[in-house]
């Protein structure tokens, strides 16, 4: 254990909600938040494959140094079936977010990637 200096890079998925159902083929925004403390946050990237693939958001600046930025995407599936949606931010130092968290005093420093379950139907 050592005495937590910094907050870890973070993400959040803001939107869409857990466990909602979508067409195959239509367009689903997918927004959410990231922070990185006394860095800054250098990209968010989603995967729907469970972490094979990546891809790059739109980061939307904080309105100042400690502020959240803003992140979105819009992702589009074509096969029916469950997915998770994977948010993991990266900062200017390179931080990025685990894929499991190693295990810390309450939880002060929880950062792993932030999943949210969809389906994909008809």
């Amino acid at each position: 254990m050592h005495i937590a200096t910094a907050w870890q890079v973070k993400s959040l998925i803001t939107q869409p909600e857990s466990s909602l159902e979508f067409s195959t083929g239509t367009p689903i925004n997918v927004r959410g938040h990231a922070w990185a403390g006394e860095n800054q946050i250098d990209k968010v990237m989603v995967s729907t494959d469970f972490g094979l693939q990546w891809q790059e958001t739109r980061l939307i600046p904080p309105s100042n140094r400690y502020a959240w930025f803003h992140w979105e995407i819009e992702l589009t599936l074509v096969n029916k079936g469950y997915y998770e949606i994977w948010a993991r931010a990266s900062d200017n130092t390179g931080a990025a977010q685990p894929f499991s968290q190693p295990w810390n005093p309450k939880g002060y420093l929880g950062n792993i990637i932030h999943r949210v379950p969809i389906s994909i139907v008809t």
